[in-house]
Formats: structure tokens, sequence, C-alpha cells
């Protein structure tokens, strides 16, 4: 009996240690701050926005944003906002943000403005996933094929309150190119007034078919007193130093995963990018900050999105400058310029092309007008052909490690007949990226462009039409003679 009671009373006491640890708050563990967007979770009431047929479906909270940009063709337009419930394309829960494009670029995304207080830090994160495709060979475009195209994503916020993504006061995370799978993004900075804006935002690279983007389980909090950006130093003049790399990979490869390029003699060390690789994942691969990168490369945040496999980037220039004689001579200055010359080149560019099927003839890439093989490429300089190329329809293609000068890259193919321009003049500025679309009819058809200039050389009258009066000139000049023969015949019967 005295054993059951001391078992009892063991049970009784273990019952209320358990109580009052499971009611008592756990000491040492962190406060969660509170998530201030409204609507982060993109689970909430969607509207129309402006009553525009375009922006239907836009989350409870956000506002949409673009910027329009004429590129001469393919111009990145006002993207179409809705709602996602694909599976693969949210996040978590049932639904998340979608904007879009077909065959057009766009510049834009999502934004919402909240109370904020004066000098506190902000973290702005929010998952992406990019989805950007042109047509398959079986002429299909679904939902879970792969991208074989890509676009940047960023996110950004105005510490100001600011409503306008364009404005320099806005502050933005580095771009990332990852397709096919949800990134965590993240930018943080500190209010400078009582109320600071975020932004999401995509760019895509090509004209393709779908450019698309998702957005979802977005959150704003505090993260604890901050400077504020000064009035004489905008917070976005600038470069935020890039964020350590997670194991994630956010720039498109898998974390630490990008190889580190070996000094050469001089001290210099160059990069060769590798497929998947950005400005962001090679700046923290050798450490060394983005204003360094962007200075030894002559590139910026929008350049930056054009680096290709293969392409040159100087992460350190040389260590060990060349020995110039205390007091050189004319031709040894001479000599020193040329040799100071051929050790720093200018940096390279990239021309990229791509033609296509004008089925409409109106100088412009629309949806179901494919890519075409057999259209051969030619880059010349202006004394030789520096470069050739034959599409197979899987294009674009980029000539890469272009020196910086004014190209003509013209295209020529049999059975092919223009519909835009057949030679582009190209000023290539050192480390720039260009690009174009050569429209054409394939099957030997005439394009919009022969239409018109065919009849004008001939006084607007078609072929059959000037055969059939060359035929009664010649037989009214013919009665003519024969009349005036007539005539002089009489007239000699006549004496």
């Amino acid at each position: 009996m005295k054993l059951h009671k001391t078992v009892l009373a063991a049970a009784i006491l273990a019952g209320l240690l358990i109580l009052i640890l499971g009611i008592s708050p756990a000491q040492g563990a962190p406060a969660q701050e509170a998530n201030i967007l409204n609507n982060g979770s993109m689970e909430g009431d969607w509207y129309m926005y402006n009553n525009d047929g375009d922006m239907r479906y836009v989350p409870s909270g956000w506002t949409p944003w673009y910027n329009l940009v004429d590129n001469g063709g393919c111009d990145a337009v006002k993207p179409h906002f809705e709602r996602e419930a694909h599976p693969t394309h949210v996040k978590d829960g049932t639904f998340s943000a979608r904007y879009w494009t077909a065959h057009k670029l766009h510049d834009g995304g999502l934004m919402q403005t909240v109370n904020a207080t004066p000098g506190t830090s902000y973290k702005f994160s929010i998952y992406a996933l990019s989805w950007s495709i042109d047509k398959t060979e079986d002429n299909q475009v679904m939902p879970d094929n792969p991208s074989n195209s890509d676009q940047g994503m960023q996110v950004g916020i105005d510490p100001a309150g600011g409503t306008n993504a364009m404005a320099g006061t806005v502050v933005w995370s580095p771009e990332v190119f990852q397709n096919d799978t949800f990134v965590l993004l993240t930018i943080e900075a500190t209010a400078s007034a009582d109320k600071i804006t975020v932004f999401t935002r995509t760019r895509p690279r090509w004209c393709v078919d779908r450019n698309d983007s998702f957005w979802d389980q977005g959150s704003l909090v505090a993260t604890g007193q901050g400077v504020a950006p000064t009035s004489d130093k905008p917070a976005g003049e600038k470069t935020a130093a890039p964020p350590t790399q997670s194991s994630s990979g956010p720039w498109g490869v898998q974390a630490g995963s990008i190889v580190t390029a070996t000094p050469q003699p001089d001290g210099s060390i160059i990069h060769t990018v590798a497929s998947g690789e950005s400005c962001t994942g090679i700046v923290v691969a050798y450490n060394i900050t983005l204003d360094e990168f962007y200075a030894l490369n002559g590139l910026d945040n929008d350049k930056c999105r054009f680096i290709s496999p293969g392409q040159q980037l100087t992460i350190r220039p040389p260590q060990e400058p060349t020995p110039v004689p205390a007091t050189p001579t004319p031709e040894q200055q001479e000599v020193a310029e040329v040799t100071s010359e051929v050790a720093a080149p200018a940096q390279n560019g990239t021309i990229c092309v791509m033609g296509y099927e004008d089925s409409n003839s109106n100088r412009s890439r629309e949806p179901g007008e494919d890519k075409l093989a057999g259209m051969i490429f030619e880059v010349n300089n202006g004394t030789e052909v520096i470069a050739t190329y034959t599409t197979t329809g899987s294009e674009p293609k980029c000539f890469n490690e272009v020196p910086p000068g004014s190209y003509v890259v013209s295209w020529t193919g049999e059975g092919f007949s223009p519909t835009n321009e057949q030679s582009w003049t190209v000023d290539l500025e050192p480390g720039t990226t260009l690009s174009r679309e050569f429209g054409a009819l394939s099957g030997g058809a005439a394009s919009d462009a022969d239409s018109v200039s065919g009849p004008s050389q001939s006084g607007g009258l078609p072929t059959w039409a000037m055969a059939l009066l060359l035929a009664v000139g010649v037989m009214l000049l013919l009665s003519g003679i024969g009349v005036a023969g007539y005539f002089v015949l009489m007239r000699r019967a006549e004496i």
C-alpha cells in the first residue's frame, strides 16, 4: 500500500511539473517580429485595378506598377496581372501572385506602402519563381515545361515611402536569374520617413512565348535601429554589399559551385563566365564589392543582366606595373604608351541575333511565328568578316568576345524574303550586349516591302497591263507607218 501511495504522489508531482513547463514561456527564446505587410501570403481577396482587364486579379493590399520601354520592336509593355493556383507555382497555401507577357518584354511588378518609424531598419522578403519559355519541339507551352530562356528578378525598398520604382531613392537587391524553382529574395533598408514602400520587379531578357513570374509569402519586419539616409546621399546612390550566399544558390548555380580563377603571372585575376552564373554570384565567390567589380568591367546592374557563358571578366587588375625609366626619351615614352594600351585591352562585348517567320509581315515577332533555320548571318567590321553563323531554329545566337567598334550584321538565305532590315549597323561599346530579331518570309513569298516597292517602280500598273499597253503601242506605230507609206505612193502616182 505504501508503495502505491509513493507511485501516485510521484505521478501527481510529474504532472504538475509538466503543466507548469507547458504554460510558462520559454526563457531566452527570441521574440518573433510581426509581419506588417497587408496580404503578404497572397491568400486574401483579389481586385481589378482601374477597371483594366489586363489587371483583373491583383492581390488586395498590393498595387501593380510597370515601366514602358521602346526597344524598337520587342518593347517592354504592360504585363498581365493574375492569381495563380497551379501547385508548382505556389510556395504555400492556395494562391500566388502572377504577372506575365507573351512575345514582349516587361519591367514591372507589385508594390505596397506601409507605415514605418524613421530610423528603424526593415527587411523585405518574398519567394519568387521565374518561368521563361519558348516553344518546345512538340509546339506546346505547358505549365510544367522547363524554362529555356531567362529573366531577372529583384526586390526593392523606398525608405521615403515613394511609389516611383524608377526613383533614385529605391534600394534594390541584386538581380537574380534562376528558373523553375522558388527562391527567397530579400532587401533591407532604414526608413527615412513615416512610410516605406516595397517593390517586386521582373525583367525578361528575350521576347519568348511566355515570360511569367510568381510571388508568394512576402513579409516585412522591423530588424532594429539603423542609420536613416541623409538628404545629400540618397539610399539609391549606394550599392549594398552582396548578402552571404545561402545553400539554396539564389544566383542561378548551387552555392559555392562557382570555380574561382588562378591569378595570372602579372597578379591579375580573370574569370570566365560559366552557364548559370551572374554578377552577384561571381562577386560573392571572389569576396569583392559590386562597386569594385562594376568599375573594373564597365558594368552596372542593367548590363550585368546580359553576361553570357565564355565572357571574361576582370576580378583583379595586374599587380605589377611595367617599369618606366625615370627620364624617358620621346621614343621610350611612345613605346611605354603602346605597351600600356596592349596591357589593358578594352572590355569586349556581345552581339546576339535571331531569325523568325514574320507570317503577317508586320516587322514584329508575335505568338505563332517560329524561329527560322537556314538564315546565314555575317558580322563584318568594315574590313573583313569576323564571324558567320547559320541558324538552326534554336536561337538566339550570341557572338561573344567581340572587340568594341562599328559592325554591320547582315543575313542571306535562299528562299527567304526579308520583312524588316536585312542588315544592321551597330556601335558596340565595351562590356555591352546588343541584340536584334530579323523577320523573313520563307518559301520565296514576297514581303510587304516588295508589294509596296514593286508597283511604284512601274507606274502603279501590274505586269500584264504593261505588256498589253506595249502591244497596243506597237500596233499603232505599225499602222501609222502603213498610212504614211500609202500617201507617199499616191502622191508619186499623181506626178
